[in-house]
This record gives structure tokens, C-alpha cells and sequence, in this order.
């Protein structure tokens, strides 16, 4: 199954930089206070497009990650692509994975750049607060 996937930017702050990448404070969701895996609110991002781990993500940061620096402000959204749904997983009762609200749906892909790498795709969770678009185009 083809999906188009896209999500509006959002204001979010780096608060933290590791070798390569960027941490941000994830505009949406919350850490869920019941769960024995609490969710710290921040999110890593790498800081080169050329990065495998750039393939692992649909999300992107402007302005460029490398010129951020922790205290500064980025956008953090989805541009509209394509991709190839690789798994889908329908929880009932939700999936606890520390954040609220706890996704239902688990959707597993792949940009189709990259759908002849195996080690290439990412992971949304339907169902919480991010603003993610999904639209089925098979």
C-alpha cells in the first residue's frame, strides 16, 4: 500500500545536541506518568541529511539542524511524501509505550527513495497528538 504522509510544522526548542545530532523538545503528546518506560518529552534528530539515520525518520527540522544551537528555536513537521507501508499494527487496548494519549495504530515504512534498503523506514503512531496527515494512494 502507497500512502502520501505530511504533517504542519510546529514551534519546538533544542535543548540539547549530541555528536551529529539535535534534541528537541517534542511539541506534542505527554510523558504518561503510568507507564514503566516514562518518555522524557524530547526527541533526537540527526543533523546531516546525508546521515543513514536521516532515512529512518519522516520528520524534518528547519532551519538546517547543523546551524541550531541548544536554547535556539526550529520547526519540526513533515514535507509531503510517499511511502510504502510496510506493516500496520491495530492495538486494542492501546499501545503503552510511555506518551499519552497511548497510540492505537502503529504504522511501519518507508520513504520510496529508499524502499530497496531494508534497513531504511520509520515508525508513526496514529492516534496521538502529533498532527500527522496520512492519505492512501492504493
Amino acid at each position: 500500500m502507497m500512502i502520501r504522509i505530511s504533517a504542519e510544522p510546529a514551534d519546538a526548542r533544542v535543548v540539547g545536541t549530541r555528536p551529529g545530532r539535535i534534541v528537541v523538545d517534542w511539541p506534542w503528546n505527554r510523558s504518561d506518568p503510568g507507564s514503566p518506560h516514562p518518555w522524557p518529552g524530547t526527541v533526537e534528530f540527526p543533523v546531516d541529511p546525508t546521515a543513514y539515520a536521516w532515512r529512518n525518520t519522516p520528520w524534518r527540522v528547519e532551519p538546517e539542524p547543523e546551524t541550531l544551537e541548544v536554547g535556539g528555536s526550529c520547526m519540526i513537521g513533515i514535507p509531503p511524501f510517499v511511502a510504502r507501508v510496510r506493516s500496520v499494527i491495530d492495538y486494542d487496548p492501546a499501545f503503552e509505550y510511555g506518551i499519552l494519549p497511548r497510540p492505537e495504530l502503529v504504522v511501519g515504512a518507508v520513504d520510496v527513495a529508499y524502499e530497496g534498503d531494508d534497513e531504511a523506514g520509520f515508525t508513526i503512531y496514529l492516534g496521538t497528538e502529533e498532527p500527522i496527515e496520512v492519505e492512501s494512494l492504493t
